[in-house]
């Protein structure tokens, strides 16, 4: 949203999307088989169409369609929750175009963030442990990253390269599939030394060198050319596969009842106070940030 050209946005604009809290009404026209009531604990996220009017989470009260709500799972608190909607429902979009199956080897990129940490869970579930999980993020969060299901884990920070190391690790053996959580161009233009050639690299797209509209426009043309770039004319032989994710009630739904059944959780890196959100947006406090709530 920050790039969002300002005359399309309206002013003023309350930041965020994701929220979690309690119903304070209900419309008469709400399915009563939602489960949503007065009192109930429910979370969900505001659907950019509704953020674009300036509607945002960071506000004492939400109103919102009843398809962008979702009562809440058992045993969650309100911090794990305000942090699932948006980087849950694009974890589940990576995993059905990853079309994970049992036994695979996954190479999970951006594993410690908001999408990465919910993806690798995922992973770890779908492969079973006749499966591998092999994991990217920085040394800090290696052993979150492990309990969150990766048996091996690779420092993005070494002075060697992380797709170097990979190489000579895993070009006997490839992985099946791999999942780039962050958008690393240079994971994708040298994956075919550890990615097999019937494997699809799955990405959110690739991330910006800085929030501005040049760095937009780069990243677009890169994804286009990760896209259309034919192999004969240098292009890399792996397939690249961008996903779209749109937070539904379906989504929210799905990954309520992971976490009700115990297969998934949202690592919480702090926790403020609302009137110390203004401090949240910092360098110093979102550098190395999971999910800051």
């Amino acid at each position: 949203m920050q790039l969002c050209p300002s005359f399309l946005r309206a002013k003023p604009s309350i930041p965020e999307m994701d929220f979690a809290g309690q119903i304070e009404e209900v419309g008469v026209d709400v399915d009563p088989s939602q489960g949503l009531k007065p009192g109930v604990d429910a979370f969900g996220s505001i659907p950019v169409s509704e953020h674009l009017k300036g509607y945002g989470a960071l506000s004492e009260y939400v109103v919102l369609d009843s398809r962008h709500v979702c009562i809440v799972a058992k045993g969650m608190e309100m911090p794990e929750l305000a942090g699932l909607p948006i980087a849950g429902c694009t974890a589940l979009c990576l995993a059905e175009k990853a079309d994970l199956r049992h036994g695979q080897k996954i190479l999970v990129n951006g594993a410690a963030g908001g999408v990465g940490s919910l993806m690798t869970q995922m992973v770890r579930n779908a492969v079973g442990e006749e499966g591998r999980v092999v994991a990217v993020c920085s040394r800090e969060k290696e052993q979150l990253v492990r309990e969150l299901g990766a048996q091996e884990v690779f420092d993005h920070r070494t002075p060697v390269p992380v797709h170097k190391l990979l190489a000579e690790r895993y070009a006997g053996d490839k992985f099946d599939t791999i999942i780039d959580a962050y958008g690393v161009q240079s994971l994708f233009d040298n994956c075919a030394a550890f990615l097999k050639e019937s494997g699809s690299y799955i990405t959110v797209g690739v991330a910006f060198d800085h929030y501005t509209y040049t760095s937009m426009l780069l990243a677009v043309s890169r994804m286009l050319r990760n896209v259309l770039w034919p192999r004969l004319l240098g292009g890399t032989p792996r397939r690249y596969i961008q996903v779209a994710s749109v937070c539904t009630l379906d989504g929210l739904q799905k990954l309520k009842d992971l976490c009700e059944d115990g297969k998934l959780r949202v690592p919480i890196d702090s926790i403020w106070d609302f009137e110390n959100v203004p401090d949240v947006g910092t360098p110093e406090v979102c550098g190395e940030a999971l999910d800051v709530r």
